[in-house]
């Protein structure tokens, strides 16, 4: 967590400065207990709206298969 802490800038670290104990510690375990607060601050607030234009748009065209799989992957995860 200090890494993570360390690469924040002025905007997102403000979203973890609450949780910094009087004694310099971080008061979330992992980067994965962060990522809730980072997504609600500064996420899509629609993630499934934002991602269906986007669906709608992933073409495979002349990449391989592979790269059009990865980005299928990543949109279809906000479209659950």
């Amino acid at each position: 967590m200090r890494y993570a802490f360390k690469r924040l800038r002025v905007m997102t670290l403000g979203q973890i400065v609450p949780h910094v104990r009087e004694d310099k510690t971080i008061g979330l375990e992992d980067l994965p207990a962060f990522m809730p607060l980072f997504e609600a601050a500064f996420g899509a607030p629609d993630q499934v709206a934002t991602a269906k234009p986007k669906m709608q748009g992933i073409k495979h065209k002349n990449r391989e298969c592979s790269q059009y799989y990865a980005e299928f992957q990543v949109v279809a995860a906000d479209l659950d």
